[in-house]
């Protein structure tokens, strides 16, 4: 048995330097991306919202066409899957009821 130390092998500070560069090369090359990922996929909610309001002249127009919806939709709206059908169908006439006396 030999006991002199090897003098092949790298020393701890090597090693240690390894280690530091391939956490920076991750850290490097994560951050281009996560970053490349975020700025191409970012403007498609934008792209979206102006598909939509292509077809209203103003955003005026939009807010006014939006509120009167609101209202029917949530009238209409009744979730036929919670209810019987002898109610959903009371429910429907008495809301062709409120429409037809809102309507005239």
């Amino acid at each position: 048995m030999n006991n002199t130390p090897r003098t092949d092998s790298f020393s701890r500070t090597f090693y240690i330097a390894n280690l530091l560069e391939i956490f920076e090369r991750i850290a490097w090359y994560g951050f281009f991306t996560v970053s490349s990922l975020y700025m191409s996929s970012s403007p498609e909610a934008t792209q979206a919202r102006e598909r939509g309001m292509r077809k209203f002249k103003s955003i005026r127009q939009a807010q006014r066409f939006l509120d009167a919806h609101a209202a029917v939709h949530n009238l209409f709206n009744l979730g036929r899957h919670l209810v019987r059908a002898e109610h959903y169908r009371n429910l429907r006439m008495s809301a062709f009821t409120e429409w037809g006396r809102a309507v005239a």
